[in-house]
C-alpha cells in the first residue's frame, strides 16, 4: 500500500511538468505560428514572381528551341 501515494505523487509531478511543457510550447507553437505565415508568405510572392517570369521566358524559350 506504501506505494500508492508515491504514484500519486509521481503523477502529480508529471502533471506540473506536462502543464509547464505546455506553456511553454504555447509560446513555442506561436512563434512557429508566425514563423510558418512567413514563409507561406515568402512562398507565394516567390511563386508569383515565378509565374510572372515564366510567362516572359516562356514564348522566347519556346522560339529558341524551334
Amino acid at each position: 500500500m506504501s506505494g500508492v501515494p508515491s504514484v500519486s505523487k509521481g503523477s502529480m509531478a508529471s502533471l506540473r511538468v506536462v502543464l509547464l511543457c505546455s506553456q511553454r510550447n504555447k509560446t513555442l507553437t506561436a512563434r512557429f505560428a508566425k514563423f510558418t505565415e512567413r514563409a507561406r508568405g515568402f512562398a507565394r510572392e516567390t511563386a508569383g514572381i515565378a509565374r510572372i517570369y515564366s510567362k516572359r521566358i516562356a514564348p522566347t524559350s519556346a522560339d529558341t528551341f524551334r
